[in-house]
């Protein structure tokens, strides 16, 4: 996801940095189930942690009219495709050279089938990359964007802005009545990319029309939100929606975008207060300006933090409850349940996928 302000100069956006930073920590915590920044489940991560990366993208979206829908496709296939299956390939021989050699079971082996053609058909790639269904998620909804722009360039920019938005609410809403009806994993794949076009097209519009009046006191926009998350918890209870195969929309569409439109404005206004005192060298800048990659590797970077774990248990053992076989078949094991070793695991993982990027 690339960072670049609004306007002709083009340098890092050091508030959303910082917002993208909230995002991928929410995500990796999420994966060990440790909610120490969900204020008591008031703020469940998985009400709005994905919703809040399309919003962020969408707020960086721009599309020249004068630009083929074919040439922004090939510069979207370099940008997240072919990363992508970069990595794919290298987690498919790992994959099955745990399973081959190490009698692990993660994941699916190699094959042509399974590299190319099943992260299109399945709602998750399978094994240590299983986050990167948000870049094929990412790819079709900028994608569709893309031709929204390009196919109402006659309308002017307002008219077209806010026609979309009563589109994509009604497309969305559609998809939460039609999912519970559709088994086929590949068209549940169009139909996330059509939710994420919700958030995406939110972010463009808070870039185009909302930031500018996005001035309200803090006192009184926290006021609104605890409200906000105080009536959600008390009427309905704690709602997380699993954005990556449409699960848990039990509740519907409106309380998902409700949901997620709460979560991303707390998050935004706390990355604006921290901005001023944010450096735009220091830890979480460097977390954010590397969202994609810790997306992509955090789950491999836990499983071996874990592995280092379960070889020094040989010698001294520092976790009696430490599951061998749960720790070679189960992608999200996790070797304690201590917030502690959670939080370690998780901050763990972020840094070790960052040093090998910077070392790479």
């Amino acid at each position: 996801m690339s960072n670049n302000n609004s306007g002709k100069e083009s340098h890092y956006n050091i508030t959303f940095g910082i917002l993208s930073a909230f995002g991928i920590i929410f995500v990796v915590l999420g994966h060990v189930d440790c909610n120490i920044f969900t204020f008591n489940d008031w703020i469940p991560y998985y009400s709005f942690h994905m919703p809040l990366f399309f919003f962020i993208s969408g707020y960086f979206f721009r599309f020249d009219n004068q630009t083929s829908v074919c040439k922004f496709v090939v510069k979207k296939t370099k940008s997240l495709l072919l990363p992508f299956y970069i990595g794919w390939l290298f987690y498919l021989l790992v994959q099955t050279f745990l399973a081959n050699i190490l009698a692990f079971s993660i994941g699916v082996k190699f094959s042509l089938f399974n590299w190319i053609v099943s992260p299109w058909i399945n709602t998750q790639p399978l094994g240590f990359c299983i986050a990167g269904w948000f870049i094929f998620t990412l790819f079709l909804a900028e994608l569709f964007y893309a031709v929204w722009f390009k196919c109402s360039g006659f309308l002017s920019n307002r008219t077209r802005d806010y026609l979309f938005l009563c589109i994509v609410l009604l497309l969305g809403a559609v998809v939460f009545k039609l999912r519970p009806l559709i088994s086929c994993e590949w068209i549940v794949n169009i139909f996330k990319a059509i939710c994420a076009l919700t958030f995406l097209h939110c972010g463009y519009m808070y870039r185009e029309y909302l930031e500018k009046h996005d001035v309200c006191p803090d006192w009184l926009y926290f006021l609104i939100l605890i409200f906000g998350f105080g009536t959600i918890k008390i009427s309905s209870g704690v709602h997380t929606f699993g954005l990556y195969a449409l699960t848990d929309i039990e509740e519907g569409f409106l309380l998902w975008i409700i949901c997620g439109i709460l979560g991303i404005a707390f998050w935004l206004r706390i990355a604006k207060l921290i901005t001023p005192i944010v450096k735009p060298d220091g830890i979480i800048i460097s977390i954010g300006k590397n969202t994609s990659a810790i997306m992509m590797h955090h789950l491999l970077a836990i499983f071996l933090i874990q592995g280092a774990f379960a070889i020094i248990n040989r010698w001294k053992v520092i976790f009696d409850s430490f599951d061998m076989a749960a720790y070679k078949s189960h992608i999200y094991y996790v070797c304690s349940n201590s917030t502690d070793v959670k939080v370690f695991l998780s901050f763990g993982a972020i840094f070790l996928v960052i040093l090998w990027q910077n070392i790479w």
